[in-house]
């Protein structure tokens, strides 16, 4: 930097700048040498300091809290814990620590946010407006969409990491991963005043279920309301019908009776008319 440092500009030749910076340091060696010491020991000066601790004690955590905290990384196992120090710690234990301290960011983990750039799955995850939610061959959740949280009423660093049956019933995601394969069903969830249109299928090489659930709360109180306008409709058409039915059999039955009389009225007549010619 006493050279040719950031910003430094001259015309001088580098290598006599560099003897001159030699020859100071030289210069200021020699007088240092020649000078007398102070002999301390003669001199009686107080050097006591006392010192109060001002040390602000910070929280900390359970091991659930570390572990969930952990989770949101993905390292759901030890195995999964490179302490890999990027971060600035030397362990992921002691960066999630520091996280629920308040001293870290969850995205201060290295090959996490790597693994997040790369992934366009993540971006279609999280601005998805439909909930997807992940489990792994243990159905425990290893990511949840914002989606998700809202539909179901959860936060994301406190349901990663635990079974999916502290959410929902995970009956439908078994049977995927027992199967490997596909299911489409609309499943209603009473505790959410929630109805879902949801595609569960297993994704073999991550080995984990994945689950879309698209909210048709509305379009089902929709199809109830048109199925029991229907059904209103429907029976009052028939009460209609009946009444129909039995006016026109009360008009029949007066018809019926004012023809007879009139034909023996007219029969009378022409027997009349008859007995007169």
């Amino acid at each position: 930097g006493c050279i040719a440092g950031p910003g430094a500009v001259s015309e001088e030749d580098p290598f006599l700048r560099r003897n001159r910076v030699i020859q100071h340091h030289r210069q200021s060696q020699a007088k240092l040498a020649g000078e007398n010491t102070l002999d301390l020991s003669r001199v009686k000066v107080n050097l006591e300091r006392r010192y109060k601790s001002r040390a602000v004690p910070l929280p900390v955590p359970d091991e659930a809290a570390i572990k969930a905290i952990l989770a949101r990384t993905g390292k759901l196992v030890p195995e999964d814990e490179l302490n890999c120090g990027a971060c600035g710690y030397g362990s992921c234990r002691e960066k999630a620590i520091a996280v629920y301290q308040g001293l870290a960011e969850i995205e201060m983990c290295m090959p996490f946010m790597r693994a997040q750039a790369e992934s366009f799955s993540d971006i279609i995850t999280r601005s998805s407006p439909n909930a997807i939610i992940i489990v792994n061959d243990s159905l425990r959740i290893i990511n949840i969409n914002p989606a998700a949280e809202k539909m179901f009423r959860c936060e994301a660093a406190r349901i990663i990491g635990r079974h999916l049956s502290r959410l929902i019933d995970p009956a439908h995601f078994q049977s995927v991963l027992a199967k490997r394969g596909v299911i489409r069903t609309v499943v209603a969830y009473p505790q959410y005043d929630l109805v879902t249109d949801q595609s569960i299928f297993y994704v073999e090489k991550q080995n984990v279920v994945v689950g879309f659930f698209i909210d048709i709360t509305e379009e089902q109180k929709r199809h109830e309301e048109i199925k029991q306008l229907k059904m209103t409709t429907a029976a009052r058409a028939q009460e209609v019908i009946q009444k129909q039915m039995q006016v026109a059999q009360e008009i029949a039955s007066l018809l019926g009776e004012t023809t007879a009389e009139t034909k023996v009225l007219l029969s009378k007549l022409v027997h009349l008319m008859q007995e007169e010619n």
